[in-house]
């Protein structure tokens, strides 16, 4: 009697697991079918025409709205770099071997992906369509960095991208309640939510909630189809129009090459002198050295 019931309450537990796992594959599927993939950021003019007050445009912000200059801090080339910086860590202590790495984070130069982003945003501000950012990046101190935050909103006011339109009352906001780290919470800050390690549909879930969001429609570009993903549930639980746009601009451009003479001498230089130098300035040391 006792085997009986206990193999009717593992079927019905497995059944349960079943059902758990099909529902999840129709809801992503759902998801996925509201996510397209473009290179085109010019996208978003289509899109914004059908927009109004009650539609949020969310930005990721590295590889969709800005990305690195030097060749070795392209995303192509992470791998690279990172061996790069691993022969650094093996000779430094951890905190020296931080500060250099803050010592690039800081100095390092940014370019748009695409200048036409500047007139989506000035669209944006016409026709009052709200608009924040969303990415993954840390907060907190790092190295000589005081706030990876207040950097990375520096960064980009320098190339004249900024966020504080859409909610100028809402506050800086830390979100303790979902933070992976309490010296590295995930937070809001002048328009721009930071996921630091978090996921970002949980972020944006908890941003929605605490200041009372109120949208009927999504619009969320970004180059990683997990983040789409995530930022799709939460929309989906909320009953909320979305829109996904898999970015792949700078994925699908020529990898720029790598000059193993100009890494090795901007890493020289970081280390001996404690600065980051450009590609351009180290083309030009090298050249001036030869002579």
């Amino acid at each position: 009697m006792i085997k009986k019931i206990l193999k009717s309450l593992i079927t019905v537990f497995l059944l349960i697991i079943y059902a758990s796992q099909a529902y999840s594959q129709k809801m992503q599927k759902k998801i996925e079918n509201n996510i397209t993939e473009n290179s085109d950021i010019t996208i978003l003019k289509e899109l914004l025409k059908k927009a109004d007050k009650n539609t949020l445009v969310i930005f990721d912000v590295r590889t969709v709205l800005v990305v690195e200059q030097d060749a070795i801090l392209q995303p192509a080339h992470k791998k690279r770099f990172k061996q790069f910086k691993a022969k650094i860590d093996a000779k430094l202590s951890k905190e020296k071997s931080e500060e250099l790495y803050s010592i690039i984070l800081s100095q390092k130069k940014l370019e748009l992906v695409d200048k036409k982003i500047l007139e989506i945003f000035a669209l944006m501000r016409a026709k009052e369509v709200k608009f924040i950012a969303l990415t993954s990046g840390r907060t907190g101190r790092f190295g000589i960095i005081d706030k990876r935050e207040d950097l990375r909103i520096k960064l980009l006011k320098d190339l004249s991208i900024e966020f504080t339109d859409s909610y100028p009352d809402i506050k800086p906001t830390i979100f303790d309640e979902i933070a992976v780290s309490k010296s590295e919470p995930s937070m809001y800050k002048d328009g721009i939510l930071f996921a630091s390690k978090a996921k970002k549909g949980t972020v944006l879930k908890e941003f929605y909630n605490k200041e009372k969001i109120n949208a009927n429609k999504i619009i969320f570009i970004d180059n990683q189809i997990k983040n789409l993903l995530s930022v799709g549930e939460f929309c989906m639980q909320k009953k909320i129009n979305y829109r996904g746009i898999h970015y792949t601009n700078v994925a699908l451009r020529k990898i720029p090459l790598i000059d193993e003479k100009i890494v090795d001498y901007q890493f020289k230089v970081l280390l001996e002198q404690g600065k980051w130098i450009s590609d351009k300035e180290a083309r030009e040391d090298l050249s001036l050295s030869k002579q």
